[in-house]
């Protein structure tokens, strides 16, 4: 797996798919990122962004946590993914990046 990839990369993959194997039982789970929010300041020489991803409405769902996430053209990207809760009929996760900025 390499390191992670730059906010202006995952932004080149808004709207695009990334999968991720929910368990052994079940076909990897499809998500769709949704929203890559601006990169921010956030103090101490630090800074932020946020990602939203999407998928249809299921049975079940992906726990807080780790998870390897895989799309065509990052590869595999491990990231820390917090269920958001349904609207309508898409379920959202949450992935916030936070890092020291290069001088």
């Amino acid at each position: 797996m390499q390191g992670l990839p730059t906010h202006e990369q995952f932004k080149s993959q808004l709207n695009k798919a990334f999968t991720v194997k929910f368990d052994d039982e079940k076909p990897p789970e499809e998500l769709t990122l949704t929203e890559v929010t601006d990169l921010k300041e956030i103090g101490g020489g630090f800074s932020a962004y946020s990602m939203v991803f999407s998928t249809p409405m299921k049975e079940y769902y992906l726990n807080q946590g780790q998870w390897t996430l895989e799309n065509s053209e990052l590869n595999e990207i491990s990231l820390f993914i917090v269920p958001g809760g349904p609207s309508s009929d898409l379920f959202y996760y949450n992935v916030s990046i936070s890092f020291k900025a290069e001088n």
